[in-house]
């Protein structure tokens, strides 16, 4: 598995993606690593208070989560048990957009970019020498339109701390 869609941490990439991707390449006539460009999606909850950042991605760490098909990618990160309780939850009857409070600030910490601008983009740049570009991916499960509107909103203001 190479990730998920907007889950990927720079570690993961570096240990498990990369590696597959060489192989790859290596395996094409006439290309190296130069010809491809990496670019990685990252779940991305901007806030001046770190409790509502982590409280927006949530959600989406929460959703991923309760998929078994990123068993691998969670316990890479030390989290299956953390996966097996939103897992647990979901059985239970609880949807996929409710499951944010299942997921603990580790898991938030570890898969996403939570927290100021200032954070954010420190977190942006440990993909530095790994990835030629990051996609940030606003938060949207377990959000209301309005939540998911300020996300974005943020999201978009971090071109200006990402610019300078």
């Amino acid at each position: 598995m190479a990730g998920s869609a907007t889950l990927c941490s720079p570690r993961f990439l570096a240990d498990r993606v990369l590696g597959e991707l060489q192989a790859g390449v290596a395996k094409v006539d006439g290309k190296t690593m130069a010809d491809v460009d990496v670019v990685v999606s990252a779940c991305c909850g901007v806030h001046d208070d770190l409790s509502t950042a982590r409280r927006y991605v949530a959600g989406t760490v929460g959703f991923y989560a309760s998929v078994r098909t990123y068993a691998d990618f969670f316990e890479f990160h030390g989290l299956g048990e953390e996966q097996q309780r939103v897992i647990d939850a979901f059985r239970d009857g609880r949807g996929a957009d409710y499951l944010a409070s299942e997921v603990s600030d580790q898991m938030v910490d570890a898969l996403t970019m939570a927290g100021t601008r200032d954070q954010v983009a420190e977190r942006i740049a440990a993909y530095e020498g790994l990835a030629d570009a990051v996609k940030l991916s606003a938060p949207v499960h377990g959000m209301t339109p309005a939540e998911i509107r300020a996300a974005q909103d943020e999201l978009i203001s971090m071109i200006e701390v990402l610019a300078r």
